[in-house]
């Protein structure tokens, strides 16, 4: 026998094995004025159907909930991820920038090849 919900003096639920060997829900209701009580069995299958068909339903909108909990977690942290890279070539770009600012004011003009050229050439006595 399975566990008994209520009392058998009002009203409740069972769960019983039928003498086919099936298993039952039984509710059952009592008259108070006249003692007589009425008990109907259902096929616990049968009772637990509605149930088992909403819980499909239910693990889709979790999954889904799921997924969308997932995607707004990774996009921002996508987005922060970018943007930290961004600044990171950029400020290694000021640096580069900074670098090439101090050293090429220690280095000497380079002329365009053309007017190396003519300054050579003048520059020999014939």
């Amino acid at each position: 026998m399975w566990e008994i919900h209520g009392h058998y003096d009002g009203e409740g639920l069972y769960q019983r094995i039928s003498p086919e060997g099936e298993k039952m829900v039984t509710l059952y209701g009592t008259d108070a004025t006249t003692g007589w009580s009425v008990r109907v069995g259902i096929p616990d299958e049968i009772f637990r159907a509605p149930l088992v068909r909403s819980m499909w339903p239910i693990a889709g909108g979790v999954a889904i909930s799921l997924a969308l909990a997932a995607a707004f977690l990774w996009l921002p942290s996508r987005e922060v991820r970018l943007r930290r890279r961004a600044e990171e070539a950029a400020e290694q770009s000021r640096r580069l920038d900074a670098l090439g600012r101090t050293t090429i004011a220690w280095r000497r003009p380079r002329l365009p090849d053309h007017t190396a050229a003519a300054l050579h050439r003048t520059s020999r006595k014939p």
